[in-house]
């Protein structure tokens, strides 16, 4: 139990990202890390002024898969801040870069629906008049009173049916 680095190594290697139908009887990494952690928490628990590198190490290591919620919730009230500090300074920037990005996508999303608003606007502004002496534009018929149908000029951003 004290090579912390193959414990860690275990965990990810025989644990899946995520769990579907063909590995449902599977644990997840995040599962078998959540186990490692809750060992490693008891052994601080039950020897307090022992070494608790691979606590540390494994906070450091993984902070990507274990769910920092469920984390700090294990975490006892006497831990040292100074030994989770870049724990919490990783996932709150890993938060914050989380949610700039997904600010970026709406503003990306809003602009992309305005664009195309003006575009249907600017389309459905144009008037014409259609008389005895208009022709198409692409085959060059006469009009005249006719049954016909127009649309929009195709548009690479806009799927066609």
């Amino acid at each position: 139990l004290r090579d912390f680095t193959a414990a860690e190594r275990y965990c990810l290697e025989t644990g899946v990202e995520k769990r579907t139908i063909q590995n449902e009887d599977k644990p997840t990494q995040a599962e078998l890390l959540n186990q490692l952690l809750r060992i490693y928490l008891k052994i601080y628990h039950d020897k307090p002024n022992a070494s608790n590198g691979g606590l540390y190490q494994l906070l450091a290591n993984c902070r990507d898969i274990l769910d920092p919620i469920e984390t700090i919730k294990l975490l006892p009230d006497g831990i040292a801040l100074r030994h989770i500090t870049p724990y919490l300074e990783s996932i709150m920037r890993a938060s914050v870069s989380e949610r700039r990005n997904k600010q970026v996508v709406s503003k990306l999303v809003r602009s992309e629906s305005f664009r195309t608003n003006v575009k249907y606007l600017e389309t459905k502004r144009k008037a014409f008049v259609i008389d005895t002496k208009t022709e198409c534009a692409l085959c060059h018929k006469k009009i005249g009173d006719s049954y016909f149908s127009a649309h929009p000029p195709l548009d690479p951003y806009i799927d066609q049916l």
